[in-house]
């Protein structure tokens, strides 16, 4: 009989504790919590970044000058085109092309046809600066890319500048071993001639 009324109150007991609200999260829960959104919002901004690069470099390899006048927003893995181009065939290239990069699940094409300015200068030269141009922009966008894929959240405070294969690097590093990291990987991309280092070390 005993045997009985012992069960019978350790039932009670569980039926007790598993009836009772679960336990507000402590402060160490809270801020757990609070790292993995943050650490989790730092990916999603170098995979946007990262993805938004990737596509600038497509627009420019197959569109070359008239991707010059391209410009792809990402979010998520959503790209939205605006500027203009100047024929609807170079509307639905710049479409395609974005579409075909990897990681993107759709394209908004908000692209503009409207004509092209005439060149004021002789047709040769206008080509050849305007492909130098197209150069240039490819190197500033791969050097960003491989930056914030080699670098994470600290590539995003560099600012990349090309003319004529000479990579101007400038912004703010924590320390001289990312300073030097940087210029590495900047002078390790092909196509770069020369890499100028005005990038600031420490908080100021």
């Amino acid at each position: 009989m005993s045997g009985r009324l012992l069960l019978a109150g350790l039932v009670a007991v569980m039926v007790g504790a598993c009836s009772q609200p679960p336990e507000a999260p402590g402060p160490a829960q809270r801020a757990g919590a609070a790292i993995d959104r943050a650490v989790a919002s730092v990916q999603d901004e170098l995979a946007e970044a990262s993805l938004k690069a990737r596509v600038r470099v497509a627009l420019l390899e197959q569109m070359r000058t008239a991707g010059m006048e391209v410009s792809a927003d990402v979010s998520g893995s959503v790209v939205t085109l605006t500027g203009r181009v100047g024929s609807t065939t170079g509307q639905e290239l710049a479409e395609q092309v974005a579409g075909a990069v990897s990681g993107v699940t759709e394209v908004r094409n908000r692209l503009v046809v409207a004509p092209q300015t005439p060149a004021t200068a002789p047709l040769a030269r206008a080509v050849d600066e305007a492909e130098r141009e197209v150069a240039d922009a490819l190197l500033e966008t791969r050097v960003k890319l491989r930056l914030l894929d080699q670098m994470g959240r600290s590539g995003f405070a560099i600012e990349v500048e090309a003319t004529d294969s000479v990579l101007s690097l400038s912004g703010q590093v924590a320390d001289a071993d990312r300073r030097d990291l940087a210029v590495r990987i900047t002078r390790e991309v092909s196509g770069v001639r020369e890499v100028r280092d005005l990038l600031k070390v420490g908080d100021r």
